[in-house]
């Protein structure tokens, strides 16, 4: 992988950890405890609390790929990033772009699988 696509893809990663940030803070700022005395009915209490359980989940979700994807950058200075560790092979960029802190290359991945 030469330099300038390392580039663009440390620039695609930043954008897409500063997204993530946004959304995960925004999503924080709307996740408030559900309280009994708030719903009408136990059937909106129900569906009160099943909606803080998804946003619990979507956060959880998107806080993990920041972390992935600050793992690829602090990754995306060596020389070794966007080579597989199985067969040394570049790894595929639309899989770096897909999967920022992947490892091994699609070939090798479906080998794995097999």
């Amino acid at each position: 992988m030469n330099a300038k696509t390392k580039e663009e893809l440390k620039n695609t990663i930043k954008s897409e950890t500063i997204a993530l940030a946004n959304k995960i803070q925004i999503l924080q700022q709307q996740l408030e405890p559900v309280k009994k005395s708030c719903a009408y009915d136990d059937a909106e209490y129900a569906f009160l609390c099943n909606n803080y359980k998804v946003k619990e989940r979507e956060i959880e979700r998107l806080q993990q790929r920041y972390e992935e994807l600050e793992t690829a950058l602090s990754r995306i200075k060596s020389p070794s990033y966007g080579i597989c560790e199985e067969c040394e092979e570049e790894i595929e960029l639309e899989r770096l772009h897909l999967s920022p802190n992947a490892k091994i290359c699609t070939k090798c991945l479906k080998n794995s699988r097999d």
